[in-house]
């Protein structure tokens, strides 16, 4: 058990350091956790998008409020929920990479369609929460 357990929180840790490099990304779990679950949110995208894109890449992952509305609105997420990653066993480094690397392909490719739809965005309703849409936005307007 003790193996396991070790194998686990290097894996959380590892995944901690690494989601912390990924602009927009915003980790609720405290650093010191040992549970192996890291819940994360990423700005200006609700937690079910994040969920069903990464699913999409072969990533399982949980969206949403995950049983626990009141401890959302204690977390500050009461409107999107947060994205549950959870380490076990049979998860390796190159899980936390694929994880990882999907999280900066994804946000990428969101903001650069909220870009190219900006002149049409408005008749659409397409709009971006994201700051760094944002500006990226009141830049080209």
């Amino acid at each position: 058990m003790h193996t396991i357990n070790k194998r686990i929180s290097t894996l959380f840790s590892f995944a901690y350091s690494e989601l912390e490099k990924i602009p927009r990304v915003s980790i609720l779990s405290p650093k010191k956790s040992n549970a192996g679950i890291i819940s994360v949110n990423v700005e200006g995208i609700d937690s079910e998008t994040v969920t069903r894109h990464l699913d999409n890449d072969g990533i399982c992952v949980r969206g949403g409020f995950h049983c626990s509305a009141l401890g959302h609105k204690t977390l500050k997420t009461p409107e999107n929920g947060a994205v549950r990653i959870s380490f076990g066993i049979f998860n390796h480094q190159k899980d936390v990479d694929t994880l990882c690397r999907a999280l900066r392909q994804r946000q990428d490719q969101y903001c650069r369609q909220l870009r190219n739809a900006f002149g049409r965005g408005r008749q659409k309703g397409l709009h971006c929460r994201s700051r760094h849409c944002k500006s990226l936005l009141q830049n080209q307007g």
